[in-house]
């Protein structure tokens, strides 16, 4: 298996329940991903070698080798770390458009802009990002002035000519005409 999910858990702990429940839309969502649930307590020392001191706990395998966690579990959290697993922005051997959609999927909110949102490089880059800290979002960016190949191939691949580009749980929204 490429991609692992190993959920631990006991069966006395209500946020493991509700993770459970959860676990048929979030396979639906990464059909690239094997997902598996251990007893915590049935299966100690794997859980220990695992670091695993509370449940829920939640383990990240990719090509059979660990990958992240996340310990306070929200589901929420475990989507972002899905995403970071399957999607490999930094592979220079990966095709671009799968280094555009890791890049796109590295935060829920990620906005593509010229400059920081401490530094912003234009006009329509710096009203984006302070409409999004206004309306108090978290959000990530990616500076395509950085990468000239980035740059290029994002403007292709969205279809949208321009920057700022905002895109939501891997969907673009557009501009900053559109956040207004």
């Amino acid at each position: 298996t490429k991609f692992l999910y190993v959920r631990y858990g006991a069966p006395w702990c209500p946020q493991c329940e509700a993770l459970d429940r959860a676990l048929e839309e979030l396979q639906r969502q990464f059909p690239k991903v094997t997902f598996a649930g251990l007893d915590a307590e049935r299966l100690a020392e794997v859980a220990q070698r695992q670091g695993v001191e509370a449940v829920p706990h939640a383990v990240f395998y990719k090509n059979g080798r660990r990958f992240g966690e996340v310990t306070q579990i929200a589901l929420p959290a475990i989507k972002s770390g899905l995403r970071r697993m399957i999607y490999s922005e930094d592979d220079p051997n990966a095709p671009m458009d799968q280094r555009l959609t890791a890049l796109i999927n590295r935060h829920k909110v990620m906005l593509f802009m010229k400059g920081s949102p401490q530094v912003p490089r234009n006009g329509f880059s710096r009203q984006a990002a302070e409409i999004l800290k206004e309306i108090q979002v978290a959000f990530d960016t990616f500076d395509i002035l950085e990468n000239e190949e980035v740059r290029r191939a994002l403007k292709t691949f969205s279809k949208w000519k321009t920057y700022p580009q905002l895109y939501v749980e891997g969907k673009l929204i557009g501009g900053v005409d559109n956040l207004k």
